[in-house]
């Protein structure tokens, strides 16, 4: 049975991001590259607001910090409908380790350097 040029596609395709004529493994490479550098600056740039403020023990830049990402994850799971769902005692515990990694670390730069503190503080924070 032949099928007319005019008649719908009715195989589901995924979305394709386009990006001009680059191949689809190009396309990929592309938007990992862009990604990656969103997140280098972002990475970087979420200390400096800690250069202006006092950050006396760790514990206000730890409770500003940890409110941020919460707030931050809340909207994510609210809007991918994930929040609500079971996790585990295993990711709890993760997060348990980061928080406290991340209540050190000004304590520890300030201690050991910025060098040794933060490369010390996101070695923790990779194998959390």
């Amino acid at each position: 049975q032949a099928v007319s040029a005019r008649s719908p596609n009715t195989s589901a395709k995924p979305a394709v991001l386009r990006l001009g004529p680059l191949r689809p493994r190009d396309q990929n490479m592309f938007a990992g590259s862009l990604f990656a550098a969103v997140a280098a600056v972002a990475f970087g740039v979420q200390y400096v607001p800690v250069k202006s403020h006092a950050t006396y023990d760790g514990a206000t830049f730890q409770f500003f910090m940890s409110n941020g990402i919460m707030m931050v994850g809340v909207i994510v799971a609210l809007c991918s409908n994930e929040f609500g769902r079971h996790y585990s005692v295993l990711v709890v515990f993760g997060g348990v380790l980061w928080s406290i990694s991340n209540y050190l670390v000004i304590p520890l730069v300030k201690l050991l350097g910025l060098g040794r503190g933060f490369s010390l503080y996101h070695f923790v924070n990779l194998m959390v």
